[in-house]
């Protein structure tokens, strides 16, 4: 049984992924209502929205799945260690999907005043995936029982927080300080700004869901 397969069809049957579809919707759609647009800067603020979007897709899954059921796929699946596997392929599979929207429509659509380049489209790969991995990571930080509404507070305030941290923080300023060396980009090309922004946000990614993982075993 695949753990990622099961919850995901679980969450499905639901109501709460709802929300966030709709608003990703929303989003591309308000990002891009205007015409034409700059490839970089559009890409950068679609970056930071994936951080969001992933955070909150994660966190409606994991409300989604009692924890009875919870239990019995941990079980199911083989133990606690596959079970947070299939959470991270949850997260993978939500950056994904998201990347794939927020680059395909504008460029399928002719949103943007010139056509996106490889180089464009693979820095905003490379800034999406790694704001959607860390906006996922933060998002099985905050999952029950933190409360809902503390879950979303904490996640708009570190985006904003990231964002705002940008010009001093640098490369270190996470989805924020990818979204600047991005926006900053020469037209087709990768810069080191925007890779080591990319990498160190992996890394913090890495280390939020690290600090997730602990969590799940400290509460048991």
């Amino acid at each position: 049984m695949s753990h990622a397969r099961a919850r995901l069809g679980i969450v499905l049957s639901g109501r709460r992924l709802l929300a966030p579809i709709a608003m990703v919707a929303f989003a591309v759609l308000g990002v891009y209502a205007y015409r034409p647009n700059d490839v970089q800067g559009s890409f950068a603020v679609t970056a930071v929205l994936a951080a969001m979007f992933c955070a909150w897709l994660v966190t409606a899954t994991e409300r989604e799945v009692p924890p009875s059921a919870d239990a019995m796929l941990t079980v199911a699946v083989g133990g606690p260690g596959r079970a947070w596997r299939g959470r991270l392929l949850l997260v993978a599979g939500f950056t994904a999907a998201i990347t794939v929207v927020f680059l395909a429509w504008p460029t399928a659509t002719g949103a943007f005043d010139r056509t996106p380049g490889p180089g464009d489209l693979f820095d905003a790969t490379l800034a999406h995936v790694a704001c959607g991995a860390i906006g996922g990571a933060l998002g099985l930080l905050l999952a029950p029982p933190t409360r809902a509404a503390t879950a979303l507070a904490a996640t708009l305030g570190l985006v904003i927080a990231s964002i705002a941290l940008a010009g001093p923080l640098g490369v270190l300023a996470g989805p924020g300080g990818i979204a600047s060396a991005l926006a900053k980009a020469p037209d087709n090309h990768v810069t080191a700004a925007l890779a080591a922004s990319v990498a160190i946000t992996l890394a913090e990614t890495a280390a939020v869901a690290f600090a997730a993982r602990r969590l799940v075993r400290w509460r048991g």
